[in-house]
């Protein structure tokens, strides 16, 4: 892409934002005015005509999705260069900080970071040793307590007088169970840079002097945490660049903070640029949206959005005295929009705030006979099979009581519930940790003799066999594979789905003519494959992909 064309195909307010050339910048952009698309050109603008070095910028959003597209654009814009600028979420920008300096403040080079499904299992066996009740300690409400005092930036393991002392306890126990097992978890990653980024004077000043450029995508996101690592990456007087949508924050539920708008711009005295064209919505839903919130913006922040869009189709609003009134409303509705003007089920869309509301919605139109094709997010890696071979991989690093316990019985059960039980039991009342104990099964005559052969095979499985740690992350997929293909086991057709294919998807010439007939004429797809593990992986890429059309 020529430069003069990459610069014409940006409107006025666009192409000011993109190529401001004094810092800080604050960029005011609502829905369809090409948020993204201004941090992009302006980190290619940077390195394309101010020869900006690529390394030296930092560009940081909120979702690996985002930071994803980002990389995409940025290697339109940019090629090869693209791949040398920082393009990473704030936890994924953490991660990297830390595994170069952590050490600085106590963190092992090789830390794992654990999921929620390890959080709770951790959990439920502190309380469980410490004799306290699930109904009054519930893992869910522990979670959001030991996650509200990192993202306040405080050490779990401390007192709060504000808290239930049980509670705390368990907080404590939590936090020291993370430190033997070498292991932080999500709400650590940010509040360790920041601690490490506070008292470490020369490692604020190798960012300092590495990053020039930081920019902030989706700003209005951003939480006290972030904030705190922004601030010290960013100091005033330096390069910062963020653009925000000031009437939007879709992260309030974890802690996010739009108010923090008004700080940077109290902070940071920045040049303002506001984008006030929409090349997303039309003029009926742009108006009806900012009278609802004009009244909420600071004086700094006021603005008002224009359409590029065709279309005048009213806004309706109603508001219901209670939730079946509602659905009442919905299935009339619905029904009338099929009965009188013609439209198809198909054609007919319901937007919702919670699973909540989208349940009893669900409920009343198929109780009313229609049919229902309800969409929802779900990771590749939230798969029950794709958690397991997760477990596997990370037995590879770790032997711990936690991923042993998890892998054992996959892809075949070795170990019954009540015979893991009666292993956990014996580690109280011998005073002894569990893999010791698994590895000196042969010690102890409460273990019956077929529980320590099955103790021993994968053991050896997971000495002998399991690919290495610092073995190239594709070659130990496949070794992994190949390793549990061989096992005898029930695999269920759903199972091999997620795990066949995973390394080879070509050859789809005809088939590609097929899925974009599908795709334009909204018939259903359903995906195919023979039952091998590179046919199976194959059909998890397909769908994944036809997920987003």
């Amino acid at each position: 892409m020529s430069d003069q064309t990459w610069l014409d195909s940006l409107n006025d307010k666009q192409f000011e934002a993109a190529t401001y050339r004094a810092a800080p910048l604050l960029v005011l952009a609502g829905p369809g005015s090409g948020k993204t698309r201004i941090l992009t050109n302006r980190i290619a603008w940077m390195i394309r005509d101010q020869e900006t070095q690529p390394e030296s910028i930092l560009a940081v959003t909120f979702t690996n999705r985002a930071a994803e597209e980002m990389r995409d654009r940025l290697f339109t814009l940019l090629g090869a260069q693209a791949s040398h600028v920082w393009v990473y979420t704030f936890h994924a920008a953490a991660v990297r900080i830390l595994r170069r300096f952590g050490e600085r403040i106590g963190l092992a080079p090789d830390f794992a970071i654990i999921d929620e499904e390890d959080q709770r299992r951790a959990l439920d066996r502190i309380l469980g040793e410490a004799g306290l009740s699930r109904e009054m300690y519930p893992v869910g409400r522990i979670l959001s307590y030991i996650g509200d005092r990192k993202s306040a930036l405080e050490d779990p393991r401390e007192d709060d007088p504000r808290a239930d002392a049980a509670l705390v306890e368990v907080a404590r126990q939590y936090e020291n169970w993370l430190i033997t097992r070498k292991a932080l978890d999500f709400d650590d990653l940010i509040r360790y840079a920041v601690i490490l980024l506070r008292h470490h004077d020369e490692v604020r000043a190798h960012y300092h002097r590495t990053l020039k450029h930081v920019l902030v995508d989706e700003y209005q996101d951003i939480n006290t945490p972030q904030y705190e690592l922004l601030k010290l990456l960013a100091p005033v007087g330096s390069s910062i660049t963020i653009v925000a949508d000031d009437d939007q924050s879709i992260y309030g539920w974890r802690g996010s903070r739009p108010e923090l708008i008004d700080d940077f711009i109290e902070r940071y005295r920045p040049h303002v640029v506001k984008l006030d064209m929409s090349y997303r919505c039309p003029p009926a839903v742009l108006y009806g949206a900012q009278r609802l919130i004009t009244h909420q913006r600071s004086k700094e922040r006021q603005r008002f959005m224009h359409s590029n869009v065709d279309g005048d189709a009213p806004i309706f609003h109603y508001i219901f005295h209670s939730i079946h009134q509602e659905q009442r409303w919905l299935v009339t509705l619905v029904r009338k929009l099929i009965d009188e003007r013609g439209y198809q089920p198909g054609d007919i869309g319901i937007l919702y705030r919670t699973h909540r509301l989208a349940n009893a919605a669900e409920q009343a139109l198929l109780q009313a006979g229609f049919k229902v094709h309800r969409l929802r997010k779900e990771s590749f890696f939230d798969q029950p099979v794709a958690r397991d071979v997760v477990r596997h991989l990370q037995l590879a690093r770790l032997l711990s009581e936690e991923n042993f316990t998890a892998a054992i019985n996959f892809p075949r059960r070795q170990i019954d519930e009540l015979t893991m039980i009666q292993l956990q039991r014996l580690t109280q009342v011998r005073h002894i940790d569990f893999v010791a104990l698994v590895r000196r099964s042969e010690r102890y005559p409460e273990i019956s003799p077929l529980t320590r052969a099955h103790l021993r095979q994968f053991l050896h499985f997971v000495d002998e066999e399991l690919p290495d740690s610092d073995e190239n992350a594709e070659i130990a997929l496949r070794s992994l594979f190949k390793q549990l293909d061989a096992m005898r086991s029930p695999w269920r057709a759903e199972d091999l789905e997620l795990l066949y294919g995973f390394m080879r998807f070509t050859d789809l010439v005809d088939e590609t003519e097929a899925l974009v007939e599908a795709i334009d004429d909204e018939r259903p797809i359903v995906v195919l494959h023979p039952a091998t593990i590179d046919g199976y992986a194959a059909a998890v890429i397909l769908r994944m992909t036809l997920r987003d059309y």
